[in-house]
This record gives structure tokens, sequence and C-alpha cells, in this order.
């Protein structure tokens, strides 16, 4: 058994009026509703593993099966960051 702390400084935990979905399939990490935001996903060891500038309608990310950290970051600042299990 691992225990892993994460300490993240100036993040907002929610958006009001967001409608983002971030969701697994397949071996991939569906990122919807965070048009021109960037998107940035590191495994559990804190290892970038994916990224992508200026997103678009709906987002794919393939990757291997473990959990991950989603950040995605807007133009006006604000930040979402989400874990997901990816199968």
């Amino acid at each position: 058994m691992a225990t892993f702390i994460y300490i993240v400084s100036g993040i907002n935990e929610t958006i009001e009026d967001c409608d983002i979905s971030i969701d697994s399939h397949d071996g991939t990490i569906i990122i919807t509703g965070a048009e021109g935001a960037t998107c940035h996903i590191y495994n559990i060891q804190g290892m970038e593993v994916s990224n992508m500038y200026n997103l678009r309608g709906q987002e794919r990310f393939k990757v291997m099966p473990d959990i991950y950290l989603v950040c995605i970051k807007f133009k006006n600042g604000q930040t979402i960051v989400n874990r997901i299990m990816v199968k």
C-alpha cells in the first residue's frame, strides 16, 4: 500500500455554471466542454503523460490503465483538477 499527498495551490475546485465532463472509456480519457482551455494529464507518480492546448468540443487522450490527475486550466486563470481511474 502506498499513500500520496498532493498540494495544489491557487486552484478553484469548481467553476460556477460549468458544464465540463471528464470520463474514461476503453483506455481513453474523454474531456468535453472545456473549449479553449489547456489540459495536462499526470499519472499517479506525478509524471506528465499527455497535454493539449486550446481544447475543442471533445478531446480524447489514449492512456494505459491507471489513476490519473487531469488538470484543466482556462484562459481566465480558473483551474479544475480531477482524479480519474482508467481501466
